[in-house]
């Protein structure tokens, strides 16, 4: 019986160990329905994801040197790029990520985490 607790409170563990930010967009001159895009943070592995739609579409962690991601994925025949950017704020004040969200080269989100 305690293992059978044990995966669920696993699960909302990990699940409650992300952030995230969601937005609605809808691609430049087109009727299509919105998309709903959530941008989230994992706390305890960094990595990033952009779910579109329910759907998976960027995973990246930040590279180790530079702290950056600068990812591309296609999505419904539409480029969406992730560009990810870590700052150190002035004397720590204002440290954390700038995250940039582009979907075929125009600005759908900018967010910090």
């Amino acid at each position: 019986m305690k293992k059978i607790l044990l995966f669920p409170a696993l699960l909302l563990l990990i699940y409650s160990c992300s952030t995230g930010q969601s937005i609605t967009y809808r691609p430049l001159n087109s009727n299509e329905k919105l998309w709903d895009i959530r941008i989230e943070q994992g706390t305890v592995s960094g990595q990033f994801e952009v779910i579109i739609n329910d759907e998976l579409v960027i995973e990246e962690t930040p590279n180790m040197f530079t702290d950056t991601i600068d990812e591309k994925a296609i999505y419904q025949n539409r480029v969406v790029r992730l560009i990810v950017n870590f700052t150190n704020g002035f004397l720590g004040i204002g440290e954390g990520y700038n995250v940039s969200l582009l979907i075929d080269n125009e600005l759908a989100a900018q967010v910090t985490f």
